[in-house]
């Protein structure tokens, strides 16, 4: 996704609609969106009180937004990896038998509130960001899919390499321009047109430099404790931010970080708290917009109850600053900072109780005034 001054979207296929139906029984399962949170709970409502029937605790980062029991299955719908189906015959040990992975469709260009197809889905596996680059050259990265901390299950675990790809804005046309980075995440540019990327991988995650003329890459970080990082952003002078995304089961608290790639040191900048959210939960995707503040989206986190919330950060200082708290907001992923400083979002689901659209959605959130108003919808 291109950081400053427009919009690239990846369109992705939802096998699992985010709807919240009940099963019409005496025992009722409830369908409950569970977004991002780490720790999965599946529970039971019986007339009027609730009890946990099974606990489900992957060895993942997913994000499960919905939910779907038929006999002694439960079908949990993700938002990246697609469908798992979890047996509950043994409520105390779930099992996963089954799992189908969902490509995306499409990458996309939004214009003036138009959204226009760029390149189907091949070859990608798993799309998740996508860079403009000076140029007009479009280099994507693809995640391809893992098991991130060894998920146990009784299928073999799916891992697919990922890839940077590089597309051709006059043709489309898709070539690779590297396979060396197992998992890519996250991606931006460098003063000197290299592009930095985000890995994240049971082993070799950091931050990486590529050479877009070669597809030579250049390790610039790569520490022990940093095992999920995830947005990535570079100032003009060359410095790299950073988010080190949290763990609810760990306690491992987000963390913003200052980058030197010439000397390879990193600092933090600020810290979340996933207790009470404050500054921040979790951090994801970030950006900078023309003053040089550092733009952050913070999901949120069921556990706490923690309300998604689009924040500006001071990157000399840390001082944090909530922009928009909006109920609109359900599940940002991605951000984008215009070059007249107007923030554009897109959210994975949005909720439907509120803006009465169940399909993703792109806002434009203005930072002077706050408001937050739909660009464009799915």
């Amino acid at each position: 996704m291109l950081k400053t001054a427009c919009i690239t979207i990846i369109s992705l296929l939802f096998l699992v609609p985010n709807t919240f139906a009940h099963e019409e029984h005496e025992n009722k399962l409830e369908q409950m969106p569970l977004n991002y949170v780490p720790q999965q709970v599946i529970e039971e409502t019986y007339r009027k009180s609730t009890e946990r029937i099974a606990h489900y605790r992957p060895d993942t980062r997913e994000s499960f937004t919905d939910l779907y029991p038929k006999d002694q299955y439960v079908y949990l719908g993700n938002s990246y990896d697609g469908i798992r189906i979890i047996d509950l015959s043994n409520p105390a040990s779930p099992q996963e038998v089954g799992i189908f992975p969902k490509p995306a469709t499409s990458i996309s260009s939004l214009s003036n509130g138009t959204i226009q197809n760029l390149v189907s889905q091949n070859p990608f596996l798993l799309p998740t960001d996508v860079l403009q680059t000076n140029n007009g050259t479009y280099y994507v990265a693809d995640y391809g899919y893992t098991r991130i901390g060894g998920f146990k299950q009784t299928l073999s675990s799916i891992d697919k390499t990922g890839a940077i790809y590089q597309v051709d804005p006059q043709t489309n046309t898709i070539t690779t321009l590297t396979q060396t980075l197992t998992h890519p995440f996250d991606l931006a540019q460098a003063p000197n047109g290299n592009i930095i990327v985000t890995q994240v991988a049971n082993s070799g995650s950091g931050i990486f430099s590529i050479n877009p003329q070669t597809g030579t890459v250049t390790p610039l970080l790569q520490d022990a404790s940093i095992t999920f990082p995830y947005g990535v952003t570079v100032s003009p002078t060359g410095t790299i931010f950073f988010t080190q995304i949290g763990d609810y089961r760990t306690k491992k608290e987000s963390v913003l970080y200052k980058l030197d790639p010439n000397a390879g040191t990193f600092t933090p900048i600020a810290f979340g708290n996933l207790s009470t959210a404050e500054p921040f939960a979790l951090l994801t995707d970030i950006a900078l917009d023309p003053n040089g503040n550092i733009i952050a989206i913070d999901p949120g986190i069921y556990p706490t109850n923690a309300k998604p919330k689009i924040l500006k950060i001071d990157p000399n200082t840390g001082l944090t600053q909530t922009i928009s708290s909006s109920n609109k907001l359900h599940t940002p992923t991605r951000l984008a900072v215009h070059q007249n400083g107007d923030i554009y979002i897109s959210d994975l689901h949005a909720d439907p109780n509120t803006l009465g659209i169940t399909t993703g959605t792109i806002f434009k959130l203005d930072p002077q005034s706050t408001t937050l108003t739909i660009h464009a919808t799915g």
